[in-house]
C-alpha cells in the first residue's frame, strides 16, 4: 500500500528539481547543470550548478499534508556534507518547494532544516511567478 505514495513522493521531488533546472536554464542559458546521483556517498547534493562559481544544491519537496516535514528528510550525511562544504568555503544550499512556494536555505543552516524542516532558517522565499535571477543573485552573493 505504501509504494504508490513513495513513488508519488519521488515524482514530486523530481518536479522540484525539474522546475529549478528549467527556470535556471531559461534565465541563464550559459549555466552548466549536472544532476548528481551518487550511490557511494549518501551526502552529496542532488545538483551541481556552475555559473562562474560552483554551487551544490539539495532539492526537497514538502507535501502540503505533512506540515513542515520534507517528503524525504535531510539525512545526517547530507547535513554533514552541506556543513563541511560551507566550512571549507564552498557554496552549498537546500532548495525546498511546497505547492507553488520555493524556499532557499543556506548550507550553514542545514542543522536548522533537519530540526525544523520547512520552518528552518531560510534566506529567500519565492512564490509564482518564480524569479530565478533573484535566486541566483542570492546564491552568488552569499
Amino acid at each position: 500500500d505504501s509504494l504508490p505514495i513513495q513513488v508519488n513522493m519521488a515524482t514530486e521531488a523530481k518536479k522540484v528539481n525539474e522546475a529549478f533546472k528549467q527556470g535556471i536554464k531559461k534565465a541563464y542559458p550559459q549555466a552548466h547543470w549536472q544532476r548528481v546521483e551518487c550511490w557511494t556517498d549518501k551526502g552529496v547534493p542532488d545538483v551541481n550548478l556552475c555559473l562562474g562559481k560552483d554551487h551544490w544544491i539539495e532539492c526537497k519537496w514538502v507535501p502540503s499534508k505533512t506540515g513542515n516535514k520534507f517528503s524525504h528528510p535531510l539525512q545526517p550525511e547530507q547535513c554533514a556534507w552541506l556543513l563541511a562544504r560551507y566550512r571549507a568555503g564552498g557554496s552549498s544550499w537546500i532548495l525546498a518547494r511546497r505547492n507553488d512556494v520555493f524556499r532557499l536555505y543556506h548550507g550553514s543552516e542545514a542543522r536548522s532544516v533537519v530540526d525544523r524542516g520547512w520552518s528552518g532558517d531560510y534566506c529567500l522565499e519565492m512564490q509564482k511567478p518564480w524569479d530565478w535571477k533573484k535566486l541566483m543573485w542570492k546564491i552568488d552573493r552569499a
